[in-house]
C-alpha cells in the first residue's frame, strides 16, 4: 500500500487497487481499516526500489 494525498493505492488479494477519499477523516479511517488486515504504507526510501522493480520486470516481458 502508498499513502499520497488522500489517495491509497496498493495490492491486495491479487488484484491492485486505488482508492481516493475526500477527507483526512475518511483517508485515515481506510488506512486503519487496511492496516487490520496487514496492509501497511512502504516506508518512503524503500518506494524508488519498488517502483525500479516493478519497471524492470514490465521491460522483461
Amino acid at each position: 500500500m502508498i499513502d499520497s494525498n488522500f489517495i491509497i493505492y496498493g495490492y491486495y488479494n491479487n488484484e491492485y487497487f486505488e482508492e481516493g477519499y475526500d477527507d483526512e477523516e475518511s483517508y485515515q479511517e481506510a488506512i486503519q481499516r487496511f492496516s487490520s488486515v496487514g496492509l501497511n504504507a512502504f516506508e518512503p526510501q524503500n518506494i524508488n526500489s519498488l517502483l525500479q522493480t516493478i519497471i524492470s520486470q514490465g521491460t522483461q516481458s
